[in-house]
């Protein structure tokens, strides 16, 4: 089991790439917790951040369903 900083969390990494909303996206083969930029297209190819791993990748957001997530607890 790795330790990962504050820094290296997969929220403090979105961020820095200025992926400031969060979304779960729900497809036929994924369901994904992501963070992305607020000039994101969601109906076109978009680049997010995975908020489980901090991977960065690109989304066609045709073949998702977007829920907003809540910072709420």
């Amino acid at each position: 089991m790795s330790l990962m900083s504050p820094i290296d969390t997969p929220l403090a990494m979105a961020t820095s790439r200025g992926h400031t909303l969060l979304t779960f996206a729900i497809s036929a083969q994924y369901d994904l917790e992501l963070a992305y930029a607020p000039n994101a297209d969601l109906d076109a190819t978009f680049e997010a951040t995975c908020l489980e791993t901090g991977e960065l990748l690109r989304i066609n957001g045709w073949l998702f369903c977007f829920e907003p997530l809540s910072t709420e607890t």
